[in-house]
Parts: structure tokens; sequence; C-alpha cells
């Protein structure tokens, strides 16, 4: 029997073959023609670039300073901070977490683990540290000038050392760094307690007996 030349199966492959380098090209023109304008896609879109000028804001500076005492949702970008000058930290960086239970609790760990060696449980530095009697006695963390200086002061200390101490930057975390802060100037505020101090402790004191005594008479 004779065979056909155009039967089914050759024309079947005939078809696939001229449609699909057909079928790849325009698929490629229509997701040209489909980045065409109108079309943008948001890939064009009004927006401001660094070190541009811009009317939207009354200074007329495309790029604003961060808010004051503010941190960014995601938190403080480390990289940032740690390429700033030791002067723009101490002037421009505050603590951001707050003053909590479970802050001062990691404050006091790593303030144990890190810091006590040197400067002493309490922080008097040369005269209760275990490494008194050193060439250089660990200063006192009780001393004016650190009770005036910042928290952002205190903080580029710790991340980069300062006189015979070394840089902590790879064994503390960033929020136990403000964890230790913190903790710091609980113990100056401890230190420097006074009669008033007492007053409000017996005060709040009483508070919770009178409280912890109205509640076992309700039950």
């Amino acid at each position: 029997m004779k065979r056909k030349f155009l039967d089914w199966p050759f024309l079947i492959f005939l078809f696939f073959a001229i449609i699909g380098p057909v079928g790849t090209k325009v698929y490629g023109i229509y997701n040209h023609i489909l980045y065409l304008p109108p079309f943008t896609w948001m890939d064009t879109q009004p927006k401001i670039n660094p070190q541009e000028a811009s009317d939207l804001f009354k200074d007329g500076r495309g790029m604003q300073e961060p808010v004051a005492d503010t941190v960014s949702r995601i938190g403080i970008n480390t990289h940032i901070i740690n390429s700033f000058s030791s002067q723009d930290l101490s002037s421009y960086f505050s603590n951001p977490l707050e003053p909590t239970k479970e802050v001062f609790s990691r404050g006091q760990k790593d303030f144990k683990t890190y810091c006590t060696p040197c400067h002493g449980e309490i922080g008097d530095g040369g005269n209760t540290g275990t490494l008194r009697g050193g060439h250089f006695a660990p200063p006192s963390l009780h001393s004016g000038k650190l009770k005036k200086a910042t928290d952002g002061f205190i903080y580029q200390i710790i991340i980069r050392g300062q006189n015979t101490m070394p840089s902590y930057a790879k064994q503390i975390p960033v929020e136990n760094r403000w964890a230790i802060i913190h903790y710091i100037r609980a113990l100056q505020r401890a230190k420097d307690a006074n009669v008033k101090d007492l007053d409000r402790v017996e005060k709040k004191s009483d508070k919770k007996e009178v409280e912890k005594k109205s509640t076992e008479d309700h039950h």
C-alpha cells in the first residue's frame, strides 16, 4: 500500500513544529507590549531619589531626619549605628527599650557576665571588681561624668571599647546592650537614693498591705 505524504501524524507534527516557535515569539511580543505605557506595573511611578528636592516637605528636602526619640518598627539598623562616630552616637541615640522588669532582668544578667569582673557587682570599678590590683583599676560607673553621659555614649563604649576595655560588640546582642545600660542607670539611681526614696518605698509597701488585707477580708 502506498504511504500518503500528508497523513495525520505528519500534519500534527508539522503543526506543533510551526506553532511552537511562532507561539514563543508571539508570547514574547505580548509580554513586551504589556510593559509599554500605559501599562507600567508600578515600575514607573512618582518617587524621591536620594539628595533630591521635594515640595512635599516644608524644608524642601526629600530626605528627612527620623522623628526624635523614635525607632523604626523593624528595630534599629545596627550597621548604620555602627558607622556613626562616637560623638554622633553620644549625641543622637537614646535607649529604645522601655525600662520594664524583663529588661532590667536581662540587663542584670549580662552585666554580671560581662561587666562585673572589672566594674564589680554594684559598678564601683577598682574598689570591688574581681580584677582589682592590676596596673589599671577599672573606672567606677558612678562617676559624675558617666552619670551625666547619654545612653548613646555608654552604648558606643560597649561596642567599641575604651582605654583598656575591649569591644563587646560580638559578645552582647544589640538589645542586651541597651538593657545593660538600663541596669547601670538603676545602679546609679540606687546608690544616690535618699530619704524621699525610702518614703516612697514605704508608701508603696503600706498600699500593698492595705490591698492585700482588703482582698483577704472580701474572701
